[in-house]
């Protein structure tokens, strides 16, 4: 691209352009500098006004031509969202693209498409789009070349880029396109554009896009009805009928069908239950995105009461957080064993848990022992891969930067991956405080660890840094007879992945172990999400003069990048040889049953199995 001619067009349409320099005040107006190849910021102004700044980028590598200056040499560094993005229509894409979008894009249209709900929603991107499909954008560009061109082929050239952007954005936002109406009707309004403007090649790409969205719809029941319907048509692998070819056919088809994903939408209905003081209970249907003075409303209006009423989660060891009233999706971020109550405000103190919330009383590890450890590595594994490719990368901003700065968002599919480290991590030291006897525990305490490594092979860091946490919760840490008849290889092994979650220099050996690998992965996102915090909280969203900071947009999207390549290639993990019925097992490691009580954990310890660390021996493990 010849991004002299590109400024100059610009300045022919109203824009001035201003050598940035350490000597020169950034401010200066009504004036234009000619942009030499010498200068490092670049700064475009419409009608007096700052609108679009780049700066060149640190880079020894970067060669700079006597005639024309190379875009790759610039980067964005502050502008307003519908100046930054015809800039980047214009100069960003290139010209080689592939069914799925791929093509030599720079990455700064990646970090736009990642980020942009951050600045703007998808009514207004959809908007532009369309302004810049008809070439009546706000700043008309021009890319003069040696070959005279035609009106015509200027727009046809226009209308190609904007369609690789949106293959782009296809692919790197999946869930958006099947989610918003925005955007669906953006696609069908492009689609009978192109049909009469004559171009048939993006139009039979658009087409194809269109064509996966509705499809998608139409099998975006959630993921529990398709692995019900996936295993009624097969029966327990116990009949004598089936053989394992017949059963690694299965699997294949199953794991197939499950790296397509059916995230819950903020449309989606969900059925609860909400509980009054006396612990007497309502069952509710309401939009995901429902707020809670939606919910509060529901309940009173059933239960005829005029009080003031607040809804609030009671854990299982007592503790009460209360919900704000603009509050949404709160159904999915209740804790393991908490509970929804509404209740009047002065009854928020005589508030108790329910026993139910206590968890198990007995043994409940039958199942546990009977399947094999990678078995169960396999269908965690399986399990997790689903509702970590059900998440959004949106979703991530929304957790991040509030919930509540975006009307009609929900992070469901985020809170229940993230719920579910919480769920693994009790359910470990679940089974260990219920078991009984110490030959028990420590078999289990090896099932765990040989669990633990199988995940690490299927590079599921999820289950690992769960499992491993697990072992390290308080209560466990504490049964100094287990922990003595462990077997010194078990010892080494646990240790050894101790080792990988040391937080020391920000997860280094956890950092360099997951960056060795290729996709897919499940990684551990707590770490994820604490990068993107810090990069929310070291700057501001917006500058002084309401540009957009795209300096903090690159670096929160370096992340969101690293969470795609994470599921850039689906899921091809060999089953194991399957010990008991497919559905017992599906049903075991969906519906773990844990205590999340701590203090119930930490008793059950010091019942079953507490021994006084000797004075020279550590108890930290």
């Amino acid at each position: 691209m010849d991004l002299f001619r590109f400024f100059r067009s610009m300045y022919d349409v109203g824009c001035q352009f201003v050598k940035k320099e350490d000597s020169v005040d950034s401010k200066v107006t009504n004036q234009e500098t000619s942009t030499s190849f010498e200068k490092d910021s670049i700064i475009v102004r419409f009608d007096h006004k700052d609108v679009l700044i780049l700066d060149r980028k640190k880079d020894p590598s970067l060669v700079f031509s006597e005639n024309e200056v190379d875009p790759k040499c610039y980067d964005v560094t502050t502008g307003l969202p519908e100046t930054v993005l015809e800039y980047l229509l214009e100069t960003r894409l290139g010209n080689d693209d592939d069914s799925e979008g791929n093509s030599r894009v720079d990455t700064l249209v990646d970090d736009f498409l990642l980020t942009f709900p951050l600045f703007m929603n998808e009514e207004e991107l959809c908007s532009i789009l369309k302004r810049y499909y008809r070439g009546t954008v706000r700043i008309q560009h021009a890319f003069p070349s040696n070959e005279k061109k035609s009106p015509q082929d200027i727009g046809r050239k226009r209308k190609q880029r904007l369609v690789r952007f949106i293959l782009r954005w296809n692919k790197l936002s999946y869930h958006i396109f099947y989610e918003n109406e925005h955007v669906k009707q953006l696609l069908k309004g492009l689609v009978c554009d192109l049909e009469k403007d004559n171009l048939p090649d993006e139009l039979s790409l658009l087409e194809q896009v269109l064509d996966q969205t509705c499809n998608h719809s139409r099998f975006s029941n959630g993921y529990d009805d398709l692995m019900s319907s996936a295993l009624l048509e097969n029966k327990d692998s116990s009949d004598a009928n089936h053989s394992d070819k017949s059963r690694v056919s299965l699997d294949d088809e199953l794991m197939t069908r499950l790296n397509d994903c059916y995230p819950i939408k903020a449309c989606d209905n969900v059925i609860f239950q909400v509980y009054r003081s006396d612990h007497t209970y309502s069952k509710f249907r309401c939009r995901r995105d429902s707020t809670v003075r939606h919910i509060i409303k529901q309940c009173c209006e059933k239960w005829r009461i005029d009080d003031e009423c607040i809804l609030c989660e009671l854990k299982s060891n007592g503790e009460k957080q209360v919900f704000k009233y603009d509050d949404i999706g709160i159904v999915s971020r209740v804790s393991v064993n908490g509970r929804l109550f509404v209740i009047p405000k002065e009854e928020l103190d005589c508030l108790v848990p329910l026993p139910e919330q206590d968890g198990p009383e007995n043994e409940i590890h039958s199942s546990l022992t009977e399947l094999s450890a990678k078995e169960l590595a396999y269908h965690l594994t399986i399990y997790e891969n689903q509702l970590f490719r059900s998440v959004s990368v949106y979703e991530f901003l929304y957790h991040v930067f509030g919930v509540r700065n975006f009307p009609g968002k929900v992070t469901t599919n985020l809170d229940l991956f993230l719920n579910r480290l919480d769920e693994i991590q009790f359910w470990v030291a679940t089974e260990l405080a219920l078991a009984s006897h110490i030959s028990k525990r420590v078999q289990l305490m090896k099932k765990f660890i040989k669990i633990a490594a199988h995940c690490k092979d299927f590079k599921n860091w999820n289950t690992f840094f769960a499992i491993i946490l697990g072992l390290n919760n308080s209560a466990v840490s504490r049964m100094n007879h287990t922990w003595e008849r462990l077997p010194t290889k078990f010892r080494k092994m646990f240790d050894d992945f101790s080792g990988i979650l040391n937080p020391s220099r920000n997860h280094r050996v956890y950092r360099l172990s997951m960056g060795s690998l290729d996709p897919p992965i499940i990684p551990f996102l707590p770490l994820f999400i604490k990068d993107m915090t810090f990069a929310h909280e070291g700057s501001e969203t917006l500058t002084n003069d309401q540009l957009v900071n795209f300096t903090k947009m690159r670096l929160v999207a370096s992340t969101l990048r690293l969470i795609q390549f994470c599921r850039s290639n689906p899921l091809t993990v060999d089953p194991p040889t399957i010990s008991k019925g497919l559905r017992e097992v599906y049903k075991y490691v969906r519906q773990l049953q844990v205590i999340d009580n701590q203090e119930r954990l930490d008793q059950l310890a010091l019942d079953t199995d507490f021994k006084p660390s000797s004075p020279t021996k550590s108890q930290t493990l």
